[in-house]
């Protein structure tokens, strides 16, 4: 059963599940109704009425005992579906929590020399081509927070990544242009990464 289908199923077995439930609440309304009508005709003296106070309560009854039936078959239908979708790996749930690929990151933060300002920006834009030559680099971003404050951020699935990403090319060739390039040397923090919300591109 394709997806599509699945979906379907789950909705008229809910839409089931509470049609047969208010008809049993309907079918209980209707036989108190009737028997309150009996039980005050007997009080008032009008007699005959026994056998109606008995044969609603015995119909509601059976009537009942087939709803409850119907109910619970399709409330069990429901979680069959359920655990359908849940193992094609689809949430019924368009709000699913998803474990995060990123669990750990870096921040550097890099703050350029008077006049150095476009040549590090160059520097950061060039350097993409380095980052996606690593595939435990989850996401990187190079940043500006202001004239001559930069920074990078990049997260990474595991502590071996962010290893290999801080020996890597790009790590290196900023290292080489620090001297030129930078006012100081690099604040590196290491960061955990709590949640993310990245486009689905993986």
């Amino acid at each position: 059963m394709n997806q599509g289908a699945k979906r379907e199923s789950l909705n008229t077995n809910v839409v089931y599940a509470v049609a047969v439930a208010i008809w049993i609440v309907a079918i209980w309304a209707t036989a108190f109704y009737v028997a309150s009508a009996a039980v005050a005709d007997e009080s008032a003296g009008v007699g005959g009425n026994s056998f109606l106070l008995g044969g609603s309560l015995a119909t509601a009854g059976v009537l009942t005992a087939f709803s409850v039936r119907e109910f619970i078959g399709a409330y069990r239908a429901c979680f069959v579906t359920r655990a359908e979708y849940s193992a094609n790996g689809v949430q019924p749930n368009p709000t699913q929590e998803t474990e995060t690929m990123a669990k750990l990151g870096l921040f550097v933060a890099l703050e350029a020399k008077s006049g150095k300002e476009q040549q590090l920006a160059a520097f950061l834009k060039n350097a993409l081509p380095l980052v996606e030559a690593e595939p435990a680099t989850a996401s990187w971003f190079a940043i500006q927070v202001g004239p001559s404050k930069f920074g990078i951020f990049d997260t990474f699935p595991d502590e071996i990544g962010r290893e290999a990403h801080l020996s890597g090319e790009v790590a290196k060739a900023l290292m080489a242009c620090a001297p030129d390039l930078l006012a100081k040397a690099p604040s590196i923090e290491k960061l955990e990464v709590l949640a993310e919300k990245l486009p689905n591109l993986r």
